[in-house]
């Protein structure tokens, strides 16, 4: 299983942490991590989460992470 970041994916990450750095480093840091980790799972358990419906295919997985906890 090979694990894949879109550009787009990549830069919204890096602004999400940008953002909340305003306020926060350390929030941002921690926020940071759990986006980066939480596509990990699918190593293991590639067909977790969901199918992209843009696109329809199996091998296409999304999913969310939850910052607010």
């Amino acid at each position: 299983m090979n694990l894949y970041w879109t550009e787009k994916a990549s830069a919204d990450a890096l602004s999400i942490h940008a953002f909340i750095a305003e306020s926060s480093n350390a929030y941002a840091d921690s926020d940071y991590e759990r986006i980066l980790g939480r596509p990990q799972q699918l190593i293991p358990h590639p067909m977790s989460d969901s199918i992209v419906p843009e696109f329809g295919l199996e091998d296409i997985r999304e999913l969310f992470v939850d910052l607010k906890s």
